[in-house]
């Protein structure tokens, strides 16, 4: 589960409270941790925020150069030496910075993964394919505004602006990628829940 810009791992596991499900169902839950703008400083979301190298063309991570899809397979060969680990079963998930990352990892590293969750964060590389076609599940609010669903101009938390495409960029390409009709069947399962499905 990979948190989000600015946060941490400690934060993604509170907020998710993922590992009460784990210990619940008997599955493991981990939190990788992204490298803060100031290395050996604690982090803090404002003034030393994490940032995973997602390939969006901005962001510490990406400027130096950090290679977080090694850093993530490297924890996957770990995590297997040391848990008795099915290899079909390992799923990659994250929020908003954190979601990219996870479909980043999902897309170079397709071999290891039986599925994607991504909650509001955007599919920045679009080439090469994922060598093994992967579900994805794709979650987005209406009124988020980091990351709006038609997209546009964006103003940061630390100050930035960048524009963002629309959120049906991802999903249309991964659509292409699986091979699948363009267009979903929807359903409203709840007042204002609305699920398209490919």
């Amino acid at each position: 589960m990979c948190h989000g810009g600015g946060g941490s791992a400690k934060t993604a596991a509170t907020s998710t409270r993922l590992s009460d499900k784990a210990d619940a169902m008997g599955f493991l839950a981990v939190y990788p941790q992204a490298v803060p703008l100031h290395p050996g400083q604690p982090v803090t979301f404002l003034r030393n925020p994490t940032f995973w190298n997602v390939g969006a063309g901005f962001g510490h991570a990406e400027r130096i150069g950090i290679d977080d899809v090694a850093y993530v397979g490297a924890v996957l060969d770990d995590l297997s030496r040391r848990f008795p680990i099915d290899p079909s079963r390992i799923y990659v998930a994250g929020f908003s910075n954190g979601a990219a990352m996870a479909m980043r990892a999902a897309i170079d590293l397709s071999g290891r993964f039986a599925a994607v969750a991504a909650i509001a964060g955007h599919l920045w590389r679009k080439t090469p394919p994922p060598a093994h076609p992967l579900p994805l599940l794709y979650m987005i609010g209406e009124d988020d505004p980091v990351v709006p669903r038609a997209g546009g101009v964006v103003h940061s938390p630390w100050g930035d602006s960048h524009t963002l495409p629309p959120v049906s960029d991802t999903v249309d390409c991964w659509v292409r990628w699986l091979g699948l009709p363009a267009t979903p069947e929807i359903s409203e399962p709840a007042a204002g829940v609305y699920i398209s499905h490919y």
